[in-house]
């Protein structure tokens, strides 16, 4: 008979793009951190795999969004750094609060800076004007109740202080307007947005370096819902690589017998090593790597070793990098 090919679903047509050694170039070319090519790789896969929706949008869009968080130095996924959300067959880059962050304090002329979200059950005080202040308790948080506001504040290595306040109000009419508002980390990680906002607001009054600028346009670009200003161009668009046809089993062989399943409680023998890697990590290092998986913390062991061979793979290499 004759060889037939097994068709590539559309997570597997992005995988074998991103990992292709053209693509691994391209990525490193425009690296500005240590971060490896594969690894980078290995992150945009990661969020594909949670949202798979991104697979079916546009080559251009989605390798232009990774090319541009590489070239800016953050890293797309569980950080938080940056953000992939699918609109309308585009791929669309959003920056997180860690992302901001992170460009923020590559200026020499920052000495910290801080974001709080307020609770309605919170005591605080805001005082804006010439000698701007905020002081914010917390109450538990069982008692908090709606978020009410957020705040972000800035201190520079000359002794000043920026800062600045949105109210919940304000916050939902940007996620409003946002054309991803109703998806993405809007969803997952309402407040990591709401603070993200009003800490974008104060950047624009920060001393700002060329990736902090360009960081700001491609986020409100992607609230407009207009193209966002990527700086990197020469993408390359890469076919996927062929499969190579598999032959049909031919009908005259004795079909092999199966092997006997292994008992539930076993655990896979390519999953053993992950699992006592996981268990010899620390604490801190475990919750990072599972939480990046989705995988909670009780009763992990079970949900590690029932992963497949290229999902133990991936959370074995994020283990190593945490």
């Amino acid at each position: 008979m004759p060889p037939t090919n097994k068709p590539q679903s559309a997570i597997e047509r992005v995988n074998s793009v991103l990992t292709s050694p053209a693509m691994l170039a391209q990525i490193q070319r425009v690296c500005r951190t240590s971060i490896k090519p594969d690894t980078v790789a290995r992150l945009v896969l990661n969020t594909i795999r949670r949202t798979p929706k991104l697979a079916q949008c546009s080559q251009e869009s989605l390798l232009g969004a990774v090319m541009e968080a590489t070239s800016l130095g953050l890293e797309i996924g569980a950080s938080q750094q940056a953000h992939l959300v699918p609109f309308k067959g585009q791929a669309t880059l959003i920056i997180g609060y860690q992302g901001f962050r992170e460009l923020a304090y590559r200026s020499d002329k920052i000495a910290s800076l801080h974001t709080g979200a307020v609770y309605e059950g919170d005591r605080y005080s805001v005082q804006l004007g010439d000698t701007p202040t905020i002081t914010h308790e917390q109450c538990p948080p069982d008692d908090r109740g709606e978020l009410v506001g957020c705040y972000a504040v800035a201190h520079l290595t000359t002794g000043g202080k920026l800062m600045d306040w949105m109210w919940r109000k304000e916050i939902d009419g940007i996620r409003a307007r946002a054309k991803a508002g109703r998806d993405g980390p809007w969803v997952t990680d309402f407040e990591m947005m709401a603070r993200k906002t009003v800490f974008r607001r104060l950047a624009k009054m920060l001393p700002q370096s060329h990736e902090l600028s360009q960081a700001i346009a491609i986020d409100e670009s992607a609230e407009a819902g207009t193209s966002q200003p990527f700086t990197v161009s020469g993408i390359e668009v890469i076919d996927p690589e062929p499969q190579e046809p598999t032959p049909a089993a031919e009908t005259t062989e004795t079909p092999a017998e199966a092997p006997e399943p292994p008992k539930a409680t076993d655990t896979p023998p390519g999953n053993a090593t992950l699992v006592t890697a996981l268990e010899t990590a620390t604490a801190a290092k475990r919750a990072a790597v599972l939480k990046q998986f989705s995988i909670p913390g009780t009763a992990w062991k079970s949900e590690v070793a029932a992963l497949g061979r290229e999902a133990a793979t991936d959370m074995m290499m994020a283990l190593k990098d945490a």
